[in-house]
């Protein structure tokens, strides 16, 4: 009787761990929506943000940040070969306010995360004032505000 029970069990055992790997292979990656497209990039572009990557362009280009707070220009974020972030710019001018707006896994905590410094960004630059996030980081926190 104890040898037919431990053949049952073993079988139920093998019969759940076969459905779960069947179960996984059929049901394709996992996260699909965060794989990287590679080759492939959006051809049409927002007015709004075409006119904003030329303002931080011309900022980068000139070096007069002192009229804005931050400075980002064309900051990327990867998590091994999945993009978190990507073709980020923008120029926060001083008084101003940002917040994100996007569905869930769509890089927000992350792009502020990259902005203040408390993740290195993969690619692109951050500044503020004067100062490049990368080299002057405690300086760069010591005035910025974060809620």
């Amino acid at each position: 009787m104890l040898g037919k029970c431990f053949r049952i069990a073993m079988f139920l055992i093998d019969a759940i761990i076969f459905y779960v790997i069947l179960s996984r292979k059929l049901s394709g990656p996992r996260f699909a929506i965060n794989q990287p497209v590679r080759g492939s990039e959006e051809t049409q572009v927002d007015p709004d943000v075409a006119k904003e990557k030329s303002l931080v362009e011309g900022i980068c280009h000139s070096g007069t940040f002192e009229n804005y707070s931050l400075v980002a220009r064309n900051v990327h974020k990867y998590y091994g070969d999945v993009f978190a972030v990507r073709h980020i710019n923008l120029a926060l001018r001083k008084s101003e306010c940002l917040g994100l707006l996007g569905v869930n896994g769509a890089g927000k905590t992350t792009t502020f995360q990259a902005l203040a410094g408390l993740s290195s960004c993969s690619l692109g630059e951050v500044h503020s004032a004067n100062l490049t996030l990368a080299s002057d980081l405690r300086k760069v926190k010591y005035g910025q505000t974060l809620l």
